[in-house]
């Protein structure tokens, strides 16, 4: 497997859809008279932020070792400025955030401020005042145990114009001269991926590897690309879409689903479904469903402490493997071996307090 994440550095990965901020708080929670738990916070400890939504695909993807861009929208606020600060490389004033309007939402402006201490390079980001930066605040208790969530967002479902990002799509696809290259959509239903957006890479991108993490949502657009090289799909959702009262997984997946998927996108190559502590199931294309697999967790239940990311890992690391390897020359075990090391980070991740980000030599010590 260490052949395989090598071979991650010359990728050119870009992950498009809805950037967000996760928040969390530390303390803890009590039952009050009336049965309500009622949280404390620590103010001892201070709140941690971190990218969560595609912010973490492409967190995870460059932490790999692949050469990855995120394209997204965030508010001129607060938490947006501290996305787009912590993307900034010190000592290189190109990795700007290109602001539409004034920045005046302090969310947008907290991403920016967190993001200047990473390494990351934000030129595809777009700030711009009609859009609220998405946060998710979780509030966690001593024993590391999430109590609840509170999600900040607008109302009203802002849909981007496809204009905003086609720039951005065209300056990744020219810049990527050396390696293969992916686009992955990240869709969390929040206005970035449209219809109008998924029929302009199917015109630009024809020689991407083209991965879709699927928003149970707006899952009816995605047959607006004529190929999808790779669909991420939860256990859950795929019930969703398909029928859930029909399905019951009770820990398994439904014999029929992963054939239901296929014929609902028979644009899709391999096909992966997650399924928390059951694991992922993997399948090559349409015409192997009889060959599906099972990828059993490689981690204990008892160290779990957080599965919020895990599967940003998985599409990260599926993609960046298979984006490498020809479809005319499929090899069932080799598959299951790609499979297999994005269980393996994943289970890294999850282990984590707050939402997981790769230690790429963590992970390579373990391989």
């Amino acid at each position: 497997m260490l052949d395989i994440l090598k071979s991650y550095s010359d990728n050119n990965v870009l992950v498009i859809g809805d950037v967000m901020l996760d928040e969390y708080v530390f303390g803890d929670s009590k039952p009050s008279k009336n049965g309500v738990n009622i949280f404390n916070k620590n103010s001892s400890i201070p709140i941690e932020y971190t990218l969560g939504g595609a912010g973490n695909v492409f967190h995870n993807s460059l932490n790999m070792g692949s050469n990855t861009k995120l394209c997204g929208l965030i508010g001129t606020d607060y938490y947006g400025y501290k996305i787009s600060d912590s993307f900034k490389t010190l000592g290189n004033e190109n990795n700007t955030v290109r602001r539409k309007n004034y920045w005046t939402d302090k969310n947008g402006n907290y991403i920016i401020h967190n993001c200047r201490f990473g390494t990351y390079d934000t030129n595809l980001l777009t700030m711009i005042d009609e859009y609220e930066t998405i946060v998710k605040s979780y509030f966690v208790d001593s024993k590391n145990k999430i109590q609840f969530r509170l999600d900040s967002e607008q109302t009203n479902l802002y849909k981007a114009e496809s204009s905003l990002f086609e720039t951005d799509i065209q300056y990744f696809l020219d810049k990527s001269t050396n390696g293969n290259k992916a686009i992955i959509i990240s869709d969390y239903n929040k206005g970035v991926i449209t219809e109008s957006l998924l029929k302009y890479i199917n015109k630009k991108a024809k020689d991407c590897f083209i991965t879709v993490d699927v928003n149970p949502r707006n899952y009816k657009i995605y047959n607006t690309l004529k190929n999808i090289d790779l669909m991420k799909i939860t256990l859950d959702d795929a019930l969703l879409i398909i029928d859930k009262e029909n399905y019951k997984s009770k820990g398994k997946i439904p014999d029929t689903v992963t054939e239901k998927i296929y014929n609902m996108f028979p644009n899709v190559g391999y096909l992966v479904i997650t399924a928390d502590c059951v694991g992922l199931y993997g399948t090559q294309d349409k015409d192997s469903i009889d060959k599906e697999f099972t990828i059993r967790p490689h981690i204990l239940p008892t160290e779990v402490i957080n599965t919020n990311g895990a599967g940003d890992v998985i599409v990260a690391s599926l993609t960046n493997s298979l984006m490498n390897y020809p479809y005319n020359k499929k090899n069932l075990d080799y598959d299951k071996k790609i499979f297999e090391l994005a269980s393996i980070c994943a289970s890294e991740v999850i282990k984590e307090k707050i939402t997981g980000k790769i230690n790429y030599d963590s992970l390579l010590k373990r391989l």
